[in-house]
């Protein structure tokens, strides 16, 4: 994949002459009188390969191998060390002009953006740009270090800024416990098959986008007819099975084409992705573009990218790339996520941290790590509408907390019976 260049400017002979004037202020100020901590601050954020001019990149490399080796930098000493006329010429004749190390960094900074520009303008892969940007870390000149008391006197501001981003789930007992959702946050909410993940999370995003918030939903395993029937269904008390193999009464369609077609429904400023096999890079690229207070992916497993050898290593990186994603955007990310299978000889079966399948860093990488349990799903004889929603992880709040809710899956619906009062788990 060919990387955007569209903020790339092509070089021309006169960028070219001022790229070598650049050149040559970097090694007057390596070869002149300036201090050696102004030396190896130059040396620190650039490398050889920044130099074009053939001349001044062998002086530099020979100057970054004198001071590797602390052999004093007099022009003497560089003289000797190199082998063509030219450019021990060179070096007499910028001994002796005079140099400020004041505009150092100016130099630093037009050497640098020459060649990253260079980079990216001949950048073809998605792994090429990532490594130009470690390279860009590599030589940056921000510094790794601050006060603790630093902009301390924007706390308040952030305060604010955070307050703006944060989301209720729709559900008073599960906010009760976790919180309020953030921008930065990652949740993952994980679940063997036939618990209700994405039940849950329709009604979720279903409660969010009701509270005037705006949601982008990537959906890797339904389509949109699907997803918009199981809402229909979650709120209007239409069987689902009925819509799904067209059984529906008379009155049940009327009832269905009216919510159909009702500003209710279209009100609800749920965004949905209509590709089903997204790579990491293009979820990056979706999210960046839209406007949604939230974005719901269902689910981890799919998501395709990743360099890992193997599909423990991807999982890893992608999903160091969501949590990453989310704070660069500061929006919150709700991840669904697959559990592995539970050994039958476990009495109980309620899941833990353990069973996250090709986990990863997926738990130092989640905010909160949170799953879906219906004792019925185990043994028949328990209620079946009993669902456990626990909170295994929390960097927030307390874990290893949990809620009763009530599952209905004939209507893909998930209430809160008890609201704020709800019983621990």
């Amino acid at each position: 994949m060919k990387m955007s260049t569209t903020s790339i400017k092509i070089p021309t002979l006169t960028d070219l002459e001022l790229q070598k004037e650049h050149e040559k202020q970097i090694i007057m100020m390596l070869v002149g009188n300036s201090e050696f901590k102004q030396k190896n601050h130059i040396l620190s954020h650039t490398c050889a390969d920044m130099f074009i001019d053939k001349t001044f990149r062998t002086i530099y490399t020979t100057i970054a191998e004198m001071l590797k080796q602390n052999i004093e930098l007099y022009s003497n000493n560089i003289i000797e060390r190199l082998s063509r006329e030219e450019q021990k010429r060179l070096i007499v004749e910028l001994d002796r002009e005079y140099i400020t190390a004041r505009n150092c960094n100016f130099y630093i900074e037009k050497l640098q953006k020459a060649y990253f520009d260079r980079l990216y303008f001949s950048c073809t892969t998605s792994n090429g740009y990532k490594e130009i940007e470690k390279l860009r870390t590599k030589y940056s000149m921000r510094a790794n270090t601050c006060s603790l008391a630093t902009s301390a006197e924007n706390l308040i501001v952030d305060y604010y800024n955070r307050w703006d981003t944060q989301l209720k789930t729709g559900y008073p007992s599960i906010d009760a416990k976790l919180g309020s959702l953030c921008g930065g946050d990652l949740l993952i909410l994980a679940a063997q098959t036939g618990m209700g993940k994405t039940c849950f999370m329709l009604n979720m995003i279903t409660q969010i986008a009701k509270s005037e918030k705006k949601v982008l939903l990537f959906s890797f395993e339904m389509p949109l007819p699907q997803l918009q029937n199981r809402i229909i269904s979650a709120e209007t008390g239409i069987n689902a099975a009925k819509i799904r193999n067209f059984t529906m009464t008379e009155t049940e369609i009327e009832k269905y084409y009216n919510y159909a077609n009702s500003e209710t429904f279209k009100g609800l400023n749920i965004e949905v992705c209509k590709q089903y096999q997204n790579t990491i890079e293009e979820i990056k690229t979706i999210v960046n573009e839209s406007d949604a207070d939230i974005v719901a992916l269902d689910y981890l497993g799919l998501i395709k990218g990743g360099s890992g050898a193997n599909r423990y290593e991807k999982i890893t990186e992608i999903s160091r790339e969501l949590k990453l994603l989310a704070l660069e955007t500061n929006k919150p990310f709700i991840v669904l996520h697959q559990l592995k299978r539970i050994e039958a000889a476990r009495t109980d079966k309620r899941p833990l941290l353990s069973d996250l399948r090709d986990s990863g860093s997926i738990e130092q990488d989640a905010d909160f790590v949170c799953f879906l349990y219906r004792p019925a799903y185990y043994t028949p004889s328990e209620d079946e509408t009993k669902l456990e929603f626990i909170i295994a992880k929390s960097r927030h709040s307390q874990g290893q907390r949990g809620v009763i809710l009530r599952y209905n899956g004939a209507l893909q619906r998930i209430t809160d019976p008890q609201g704020e009062t709800q019983k621990e788990v």
